[in-house]
């Protein structure tokens, strides 16, 4: 879906420790202790925004441009 990696590790500056973060339009999104948490947490991310009621339908989009 996405052509751009939006998950990506960076480093703990307290602990040292490798943690995990997901990128988003509305930002940033983590620490997740892992890539695999992280890319399951991006995963059920994209699907609650995919089935938000809110959500302008891409095609409403289409019609304006």
């Amino acid at each position: 879906m996405f052509k751009t990696e939006r998950i990506f590790p960076t480093r703990n500056p307290d602990t040292g420790a490798t943690v995990w973060f997901f990128l988003t339009r509305e930002g940033r999104e983590g620490p997740f202790s892992s890539e695999g948490e992280a890319r399951q947490k991006l995963e059920a991310f994209i699907d609650r925004q995919l089935n938000n009621p809110k959500r302008i339908p891409r095609t409403r989009f289409l019609r304006a441009i």
